[in-house]
C-alpha cells in the first residue's frame, strides 16, 4: 500500500523520567501480554493497550520509542491531521469522517 505524501501529520510524543527500556525490551513492549520492568515492581494489566495502540497507529502514521539511561522514555507517533471542510464534517487525509 502506497501512503499518500501530501497528507499533514501531527506528531505526538510522551515522555516519562522512569528507568530506561533496554534497546532488547523496546520493540517487546509492542507485543501482545509483554511488561517490561523487575519482577519486584509488577503491575497487573492485560499487556494489550500498546500493541492494539500500536496497529491502530500503523494503520494511519507510525509509531517508535526512544529510552535513554537517567533520562527515561519517549513514546513518539504520528497520525493525519483532521481538518473541517466547508460544511462542518471532518475530513481525515481527504476522506470524510
Amino acid at each position: 500500500m502506497k501512503r499518500d505524501t501530501s497528507i499533514q501529520v501531527r506528531e505526538i510524543s510522551v515522555a516519562d523520567t522512569g528507568v530506561r527500556i533496554a534497546p532488547e525490551g523496546q520493540e517487546a513492549i509492542f507485543e501482545e501480554s509483554q511488561h517490561v520492568g523487575t519482577a519486584d515492581k509488577k503491575v497487573e494489566a492485560t499487556g494489550l493497550g500498546l500493541a492494539l495502540f500500536r496497529k491502530f497507529i500503523e494503520l494511519h502514521g507510525r509509531i517508535w520509542l526512544q529510552s535513554k539511561l537517567g533520562k527515561g522514555s519517549t513514546l513518539s507517533f504520528t497520525y493525519p491531521r483532521a481538518d473541517r471542510d466547508r460544511t462542518g464534517s471532518m475530513a481525515v487525509g481527504g476522506t470524510r469522517a
